[in-house]
């Protein structure tokens, strides 16, 4: 993103920057991050950077060096962290009064939508979000998901998919549809697992955000704590499901879901075999978004 001579880049970890690190921000960047730092940079040299207290939506520290103030450096860094909390389904951003520049930041931050001073010490993001993106943060609300769910997971909101197409009958014998491309995709890699005579069989591929939260209201019915239940199933909205390029599967053997479906056959091509159709297995072992191993869930990429 290029803000006159300046350029705004997301850092992860040091490695991430070749060249010399401000101590404070290398501080920041010695630890796993859910959410990168956002830094202002030119000719290589760190300007300014903006960063959350992570695995939340509470905003750690927004700087510029002196000799680069009020040449819009923090707007645009600013900016650059609410798109980025929007993709992370973060609904507003908490404030820490201590922190030095924060109180400024929040100000400045809500006197560019709406111009409504912040309470409380959070901003609401509420006016730069879409209607589905505000009917997710209702749901949460309603299933007790907490609201720094994404970003403390690390899970991008998913709308559902508005084009889709059938791959045929599931494990069930109901009916499941993909993204046609990545139907395609599934197709040919179902069709070479055959030759191999390895079984693939869909058991679910695309959930809408509707599908999803009935799941989980059937899961609170049942006395299961939403905890418990987002280890297995991903909040409404975050859902690779809703993309209709996630698709669960079994070989026709193992019982559908369970982990003994990582000694088959059919895992053992698919660890071998799946990536060159596209698809990669998105919750492998000690992932870091909350969700348990999932051996039977992969998903398709276009890159």
């Amino acid at each position: 993103m290029d803000v006159g001579t300046t350029e705004i880049q997301p850092l992860w970890f040091n490695c991430d920057w070749a060249g010399e690190l401000p101590g404070s921000l290398q501080q920041q960047l010695k630890k796993p991050r859910q959410i990168p730092v956002l830094v202002a940079h030119r000719d290589e040299v760190i300007i300014g950077w903006v960063s959350l207290v992570d695995r939340s939506n509470t905003l750690h520290q927004l700087y510029v060096e002196p000799g680069h103030r009020r040449q819009g450096v923090g707007t645009r860094l600013f900016r650059c962290l609410v798109s980025l909390m929007l993709d992370y389904g973060a609904a507003g951003i908490r404030l820490q009064p201590d922190m030095p520049g924060n109180s400024a930041a929040g100000y400045f931050l809500a006197s560019i939508h709406a111009g409504v001073v912040p309470t409380d010490s959070v901003i609401s993001l509420k006016s730069w979000v879409p209607a589905t993106q505000q009917r997710i943060h209702s749901l949460q609300k309603a299933l007790g998901i907490p609201a720094a769910y994404g970003i403390s997971r690390g899970l991008r909101l998913r709308e559902d998919a508005d084009e889709l197409t059938d791959i045929g009958l599931d494990c069930w014998q109901r009916q499941q549809k993909m993204l046609p491309r990545a139907a395609a995709a599934w197709s040919l890699m179902q069709h070479s697992a055959a030759n191999d005579n390895v079984t693939l069989l869909p058991i679910s591929a695309f959930r809408s955000i509707d599908y999803q939260t009935r799941l989980i209201e059937r899961k609170l019915a049942a006395g299961q704590d939403i905890e418990s239940i987002l280890q297995v199933s991903a909040a409404p909205g975050f859902s690779e499901h809703h993309s209709g390029r996630a698709i669960d599967i079994t070989d026709g053997i193992c019982e559908p879901l369970e982990n003994e479906f990582a000694a088959s056959k059919a895992f053992q091509w698919l660890k071998f075999n799946a990536e060159d159709f596209g698809f990669y297995m998105s919750y492998p072992q000690d992932n870091p978004y909350g969700i348990i191993w999932e051996p039977w869930h992969w998903c398709w990429s276009a890159e």
